[in-house]
């Protein structure tokens, strides 16, 4: 949520949640250290540094750790991408616990910024999701590098009033080159506008692109490029041009359409004919981080809980690792979220995947030269 959001709700005596003011902070630059308020007081090691997407330390996300410990012993810091986030943890930035992507761990265990971690410790690793579990990318050498948390998709969210319902009987991420649109429609601000233009030509050798398929679908690109309003980076500067029908259509994750729904707007997450991209994050431990291990994996033991999940699924609307948590979730909760049955999600879904470090230069490079031209 942008400062500008939270300030005209604050003024205008409307509710903000704790989320809320934890991303306008972020927004500004203001890392957030939760300080000790009960129980006994924190001292060197003794607090688990949790680097993450702002709005995942509140404590409903860790119930049994402030249970054991008490509180004020969770401090985090954010980060507004994982690249960023990288960058920093190799450059000297040492935490305990971080909050990466399944498609980035490759990178993160090159940069020395995590290290393996002992699964059998936490109880809840048996009832998590086999599929988010055994990520090719987040295992090796047959150990475990994440321990999944949060997953969802990401899709075309459009407005079913102002998009011609062809979209509806044969949903594709075409949209984006649908001239009826121009100056419409928004795009998340990374090099996934190289994926999307790959998937509409049909290419699916996502991790193998080459120089001539990059060079084909250019044009594809550009042409997209030209007919966005504006590419985001915030998800609620998305959703608030969706309400106020100053974009019709726009690259979202699935959980930014509850705001909408809640609101009353005709809206609707499409299921593209070429197939919803996937991604899971998770939970990796830094090994040169100083809090106590034992409290390092209670904390995270205690954000992948069924108690964690409920608050996941039903709060931010993005589901969860433990397959526990859905069965105590409201089965209409599920339905409304495209989530009741999370093995068909999977099934359906595209998982995003580790790319090797030369083409994702190539990529990041197209993308940077294509956006250049906005």
């Amino acid at each position: 949520m942008r400062v500008s959001t939270v300030i005209d709700r604050l003024s205008s005596g409307r509710q903000v949640s704790r989320r809320d003011v934890m991303q306008a902070m972020a927004a500004l630059g203001i890392g957030v250290s939760v300080v000790p308020v009960a129980g006994r007081s924190a001292q060197a090691g003794d607090v688990v540094t949790y680097f993450t997407w702002s709005g995942y330390e509140v404590p409903e996300l860790h119930p049994g750790f402030v249970e054991k410990y008490g509180d004020g012993h969770v401090a985090g810091t954010f980060f507004g991408g994982e690249e960023e986030a990288l960058s920093k943890m190799r450059t000297g930035f040492e935490v305990d616990v971080s909050h990466p992507c399944s498609y980035s761990i490759p990178r993160w265990i090159d940069g020395g910024v995590i290290g393996p971690i002992d699964v059998d410790r936490l109880s809840n690793w048996p009832d998590l999701f086999p599929r988010l579990r055994d990520i090719p990318d987040t295992i090796r050498d047959g150990q475990h590098y994440m321990v999944p948390f949060d997953w969802g998709s990401s899709s075309v969210l459009y407005r079913t009033d102002l998009v011609d319902p062809k979209y509806a009987e044969d949903p594709t991420w075409a949209i984006f080159y649908d001239d009826a649109y121009a100056g419409r429609m928004a795009m998340y601000d990374t090099s996934v506008i190289v994926d999307l233009a790959m998937m509409v030509s049909g290419y699916t050798n996502y991790t193998s692109y080459t120089d001539e398929q990059l060079a084909e679908v250019r044009p594809l690109m550009e042409k997209g490029n030209s007919l966005l309003r504006f590419y985001w980076t915030d998800a609620s500067e998305v959703t608030q041009a969706l309400a106020s029908g100053e974009i019709v259509a726009a690259y979202a994750w699935n959980g930014m359409t509850k705001e909408l729904v809640d609101q009353g707007i005709p809206i609707a997450y499409m299921n593209p004919k070429e197939g919803q991209l996937t991604w899971v994050c998770g939970l990796a431990i830094d090994p040169r981080g100083e809090a106590d291990e034992q409290m390092i994996y209670d904390f995270i033991d205690a954000m992948i809980s069924p108690e964690a999940g409920v608050f996941q699924i039903e709060d931010y609307a993005y589901g969860h690792s433990n397959m526990k948590a859905f069965e105590m979730v409201p089965e209409e909760t599920l339905v409304a979220m495209g989530m009741s049955d999370p093995n068909a999600v999977f099934e359906q879904g595209i998982f995003i995947p580790a790319v090797p470090p030369e083409l994702e230069e190539k990529m990041i490079k197209i993308a940077d030269e294509v956006k250049a031209g906005f």
